[in-house]
């Protein structure tokens, strides 16, 4: 059993979809309808469901994510155009803030595009 944990485990279950509960959910349920089959069974049901559950739903909301940098964009832009038609000079806070502002979408694009993608 300990050969199991230490050398299957690690290439069949990615940490990443390895969901202990709904493994255990889907043992009992499995294992009272189908027996020794389910409890077999269980266990890859358990993974499949899980990547399927992050490959449709993780993509949308990385997809919304991605309308809302672009709607922040926008947004920007049009904060821009109010602080330039102010009067006098801008407080260097809000100069600052914009920048960073910038900054972190410049940074976030990518990796919600590569998110997308991938």
């Amino acid at each position: 059993m300990t050969a199991l944990g230490a050398w299957v485990k690690p290439r069949l279950f990615n940490h990443r979809w390895d969901n202990p509960i709904l493994t255990v959910v889907l043992l009992i349920a499995l294992a009272d309808a189908f027996g020794l089959v389910g409890i077999i069974v269980a266990p890859p049901l358990s993974v499949v469901c899980q990547i399927l559950w992050s490959r449709l739903v993780s993509r949308r909301a990385v997809s919304g994510a991605a309308a809302q940098v672009s709607d922040l964009k926008e947004r920007q832009e049009r904060l821009w155009a109010t602080i330039r038609a102010m009067e006098g000079p801008s407080l260097p806070l809000v100069t600052s803030s914009m920048e960073r502002l910038t900054q972190l979408m410049v940074k976030a694009e990518p990796i919600l595009q590569a998110a997308l993608t991938g």
